[in-house]
C-alpha cells in the first residue's frame, strides 16, 4: 500500500502563514482605539493650556498609570479596566466617563470634573488589606450625580462636589474624608463609613438608611432632612450639627453619640 507523501507548501502559502501568525501575535489583547504610543505622544505636546481633546475615546484597560495628563479632555471616554496608578489626573475633564474596575492606586483627581461617572468595584489599594495611604484623592473635584460602588477606605472627598453621587449599596468609605463636601442628597444607604469626617459638609436631604457611622466626624455639619434610619451613630461625633428634620428611627448608639441636640 503506497504512502501518502506530505503535502508541501509552496513559497506563495508559507508567507501567507506567516503574516497571519505575525498579525495574530501583534494584536493586543485590547480594545482600546487609541494606542498607548499615540496617548503618550500626545500628552508630551499638550500643556495645560492646550489640552489633548480625546472625548469619547476607547481607551479600555490600557496602562495609564504614572502619566500627567495635563488638564486633558476626556469626557464619555471608556476608561474601563485602565491602570491610573500614580497618574495626575488634576483638572482633567472626566464627566460621564466609565472607570468601572480601573487601578486607582495614588491617583490624584483633584479639582477634576467626573460629572455623571461611574467608577464602580475600582482597586485603590496594593494589598488585600486596606493601606489609607494607598487611596486617590477627588479633593474640590465634581462628582454631580455621579455612581461609585466598591472599596473607597481613605479616598479624600474634601471640598468635592458630590450632589446627589450614590454609592452602592454596602460601599466601604472608611476613614474617608468629607469635609467641606457638598452631599445634599447624596446615598451612603447601608455603607462602611466608620471613622469618615463630614465636618462642615452639607449634607442635607441625605440618605443614610442602615449605615454604619461608628466614629464619623459630623462636627457642624448640615443634616436637615436626612434619612439616618437604622443607622448605627454608635460613638458620633454631632457638636454643632444641624439635625432639624432628620429621620431618626430605630438609630442605633444615640446613647454614646456626643453633642446630640436635645429633643
Amino acid at each position: 500500500m503506497a504512502q501518502s507523501c506530505p503535502t508541501l507548501l509552496r513559497p506563495a502559502h508559507l508567507l501567507a502563514l506567516l503574516a497571519v501568525a505575525c498579525s495574530l501575535t501583534s494584536q493586543p489583547s485590547l480594545s482600546a482605539d487609541v494606542s498607548l504610543r499615540d496617548l503618550v505622544t500626545a500628552l508630551a505636546a499638550a500643556t495645560d493650556k492646550n489640552p489633548i481633546n480625546f472625548t469619547g475615546k476607547d481607551l479600555e484597560n490600557l496602562d495609564l498609570s504614572n502619566l500627567d495628563f495635563k488638564a486633558a479632555r476626556l469626557d464619555a471616554s471608556n476608561l474601563f479596566g485602565v491602570n491610573l496608578s500614580s497618574s495626575d489626573l488634576r483638572n482633567v475633564r472626566l464627566a460621564g466617563v466609565t472607570l468601572d474596575r480601573a487601578q486607582l492606586t495614588n491617583t490624584n483627581f483633584t479639582n477634576a470634573d467626573l460629572s455623571g461617572a461611574t467608577i464602580l468595584i475600582p482597586a485603590i489599594h496594593t494589598s488585600l488589606t486596606s493601606n489609607i495611604w494607598n487611596a486617590p484623592t477627588f479633593r474640590q473635584s465634581k462628582l454631580r450625580g455621579a455612581r461609585l460602588s466598591g472599596n473607597f477606605d481613605g479616598t479624600d472627598f474634601g471640598a468635592a462636589d458630590l450632589t446627589n453621587v450614590h454609592f452602592g449599596t454596602r460601599s466601604s468609605l472608611v476613614r474617608c474624608e468629607f469635609s467641606g463636601a457638598n452631599l445634599v442628597g447624596a446615598a451612603f444607604q447601608q455603607a462602611q463609613l466608620t471613622y469618615a469626617r463630614f465636618i462642615q459638609a452639607d449634607l442635607r436631604n441625605s440618605n443614610f438608611r442602615d449605615a454604619k457611622l461608628v466614629w464619623v466626624d459630623f462636627t457642624d455639619a448640615d443634616l436637615r432632612g436626612a434619612d439616618l434610619t437604622g443607622a448605627d451613630l454608635s460613638m458620633a461625633i454631632l457638636d454643632g450639627a444641624n439635625l432639624d428634620g432628620a429621620k431618626l428611627e430605630a438609630v442605633l448608639g444615640l446613647e454614646s453619640a456626643r453633642g446630640l441636640p436635645k429633643q
